[in-house]
C-alpha cells in the first residue's frame, strides 16, 4: 500500500528531488509528465514535484510530456563536476586496461613454463610425412608431436657454396648471414689447439653423442671445434682405436671420453641382438652424464646428435636463443635434412656429398635438439624437458647423412638380422625394416655382394632423383667452418 502524500517519508524524498534537480540546474526530463498540449505542461519546478508526488500517491499519471526542444545548458558548477566524473572514469578504464595487459603477460609467461603441459607416453617416430613445417613456434616440449621437416628455402639449384661463408660468396639477391667474430684456432694433428673462447654472447655450447666404428670422426671433431662448440662427451662402443685418436693432444682437451666393452655383463650391453632397442637406454644414461657435468662446467646448452650428423646454422646460436628461446624456454630443436648420395662408396661423405634435401626422407624427420642444462635434462633421444622452439630452416638445421655409404648401410643392417620379427615390424621406417630383411633373406649377397649393392643402390641412391632440384639445399662444407655459437 502506498504512503500517504503528505506523510513524513514522502516530504523528505520529494524534498531530496528537488534539491537535487534545483543543484544540477536543469529540469530532469526522465522524471517529467505532462498534460496533452503545451499550455498544460509544467513550467517550473513546483509543477515537476507535484506530478511526482501525484504518482507516488497511486494516482493516474497524466500522458507523457514531450521533451524540450532545447534544454538548458548546464551551470558551471554542473559541468565542473560533470568534468571530475569524465576524468574518474577514464582514470578508472586506463587502470582497467593495465590489469588485463598485465594479466596477459602472465598467463604468457606461464604457458612458457610448461604450465599447462600434457605429458604422453614416449612413442616411436612417425612413418615419413610429405608435408612442410609451419614457422617457428614456440610450445610445450613434453610428449608434443613431432614438427614436420621443411623444404629447403632455396629455389632452383643454385651454385655451390662453401658452408657458414668460408670459400664462395653467397648467392646474389639474399643477404649475408650474420657471423661471429669470434676466431678459433684449427691445428693438424697433433697441434694441441686450446678449448674455443665463449661466443660474442657469453655462451658455451657443448655436444653429445655414442659413437660406433664412425666414419671420420676426426673430421666430424674439426668441424663442431671450428664451428664453436666447446666440450663434446664422447662414449664409445666397440672401436678402441678411436679412443686412441680421441687421447692425442689435437683432441684430448675438447673431448670427454667413456667407454664401453660388447663383451659387458651389463644389461643394456651394445652387442645385445635387439641393439636398436637399446640403444635408447644407453643413450639416456650417457646424456644425463653428459648434463650433470655441464652444469659443473658452467656449459649453457647441449646438443644430443649421432656421429652421422653435422649442426649448420646461417646465423649465430647466440642470436636464435636471444630471439626465439628466452628463459624459461629449455629446448631448441632443429629440423633435420638428409644428405643425398651419389656413390657407393667415397672418401669423406662430409665433403663429397654436397646436396641436401626435406623430400622422401628415409629416416626420421622429428629433428634433435639442444636442451638448457640448467633446467632442462633428457625427454628422449629427439628432445629435452621443458618447452621447446622449432627453429626455421632458414636460420640452422640438422645435416643427416643417414646410411650415405654402402660399407656403412651393410654394417649397420647385417648385425640386425637375428631380430624378432615383431620388433622388426615395429620400426617406424620402410627403409630399414626393408634392409633388415634383405639380410634376413639373403645371406651373403652373391658375388662381390651383387644383390646387396642393386638393393641399396635402388632404394638409396636412385631414390631421391625423383626430388626437383628446387626441393634440394646445396652446401659444400669444410672441417673449418666460421665460428658460429
Amino acid at each position: 500500500m502506498p504512503l500517504p502524500v503528505d506523510s513524513p517519508s514522502r516530504r523528505n524524498s520529494t524534498s531530496r528531488f528537488v534539491d537535487r534537480i534545483r543543484s544540477l540546474g536543469e529540469t530532469p526530463r526522465r522524471h517529467l509528465t505532462a498534460g496533452p498540449s503545451p499550455a498544460a505542461r509544467p513550467s517550473n519546478l513546483t509543477a515537476a514535484a507535484t506530478s511526482l508526488r501525484r504518482r507516488l500517491s497511486g494516482e493516474a499519471p497524466s500522458p507523457p510530456l514531450h521533451r524540450p526542444a532545447a534544454p538548458a545548458a548546464p551551470t558551471a558548477p554542473a559541468q565542473q563536476r560533470l568534468a571530475a566524473e569524465a576524468s574518474r572514469y577514464a582514470s578508472k578504464a586506463a587502470a582497467t586496461s593495465q590489469q588485463r595487459l598485465a594479466a596477459q603477460e602472465r598467463l604468457t609467461a606461464h604457458h612458457l613454463a610448461g604450465g599447462h603441459a600434457r605429458v604422453r607416453p614416449a612413442s616411436p617416430s612417425p612413418a615419413p610425412r610429405r608435408d612442410p613445417l609451419p614457422p617457428a613456434r614456440a610450445v610445450d616440449g613434453r610428449g608434443s608431436p613431432p614438427p614436420r621437416a621443411s623444404p629447403p628455402r632455396r629455389v632452383g639449384s643454385p651454385p655451390l657454396r662453401a658452408s657458414a661463408g668460408r670459400g664462395s660468396p653467397p648467392p646474389r639477391g639474399s643477404p649475408p648471414p650474420r657471423r661471429s667474430p669470434v676466431a678459433v684456432p684449427v691445428g693438424g694433428v697433433g697441434s694441441g689447439p686450446s678449448t674455443p673462447s665463449l661466443s660474442p654472447a657469453g655462451l658455451k655450447v657443448g655436444i653429445v653423442l655414442m659413437t660406433r666404428k664412425p666414419h671420420r670422426f676426426d673430421w666430424w671433431l674439426r668441424y663442431h671445434r671450428s664451428l664453436g662448440i666447446c666440450r663434446a662427451f664422447v662414449h664409445v662402443e666397440d672401436t678402441p682405436e678411436l679412443v686412441k685418436l680421441l687421447a692425442t693432444p689435437e683432441f684430448a682437451d675438447f673431448v670427454s671420453v667413456t667407454t664401453a666393452s660388447d663383451l659387458s655383463e651389463d644389461a643394456l650391453r651394445p652387442d645385445s641382438q635387439d641393439n636398436y632397442y637399446t640403444l635408447m637406454a644407453r643413450q639416456e644414461r650417457q646424456v644425463r652424464r653428459a648434463v650433470s657435468e655441464c652444469r659443473a662446467l658452467g656449459i649453457d646448452w647441449l646438443f644430443h646428435v649421432d656421429d652421422d650428423e653435422l649442426l649448420h646454422f646461417e646465423e649465430p646460436f647466440s642470436s636464435i636463443v636471444k630471439d626465439l628461446a628466452p628463459s624459461p624456454v629449455g629446448c631448441v630443436v632443429l629440423t633435420n635434412i638428409e644428405a643425398v648420395p651419389t656413390a657407393l662408396e667415397c672418401e669423406c661423405v662430409f665433403e663429397n656429398i654436397t646436396s641436401f634435401t626435406s623430400q622422401k626422407m628415409l629416416a626420421y624427420r622429428n629433428g634433435k635438439s639442444a636442451g638448457r642444462c640448467a633446467t632442462s635434462n633428457w625427454h628422449g633421444p629427439h628432445r629435452f624437458t621443458g618447452s621447446y622452439v622449432v627453429v626455421p630452416t632458414s636460420r640452422a638445421c640438422l645435416l643427416h647423412f643417414e646410411s650415405c655409404l654402402y660399407e656403412g648401410w651393410r654394417n649397420k643392417f647385417l648385425k640386425h638380422r637375428d631380430i624378432d620379427e615383431k620388433k622388426k615390424e615395429a620400426i617406424p621406417f620402410p627403409f630399414y625394416r626393408d634392409s633388415i630383411s634383405l639380410f634376413q633373406k639373403d645371406g651373403d649377397g652373391g658375388r662381390d655382394e651383387a644383390r646387396w649393392k642393386a638393393f641399396y643402390q635402388r632404394r638409396k641412391i636412385d631414390h631421391f632423383k625423383e626430388v626437383p632440384g628446387s626441393q634440394r639445399m646445396r652446401l659444400r662444407l669444410t672441417d673449418h667452418p666460421e665460428p658460429m655459437i
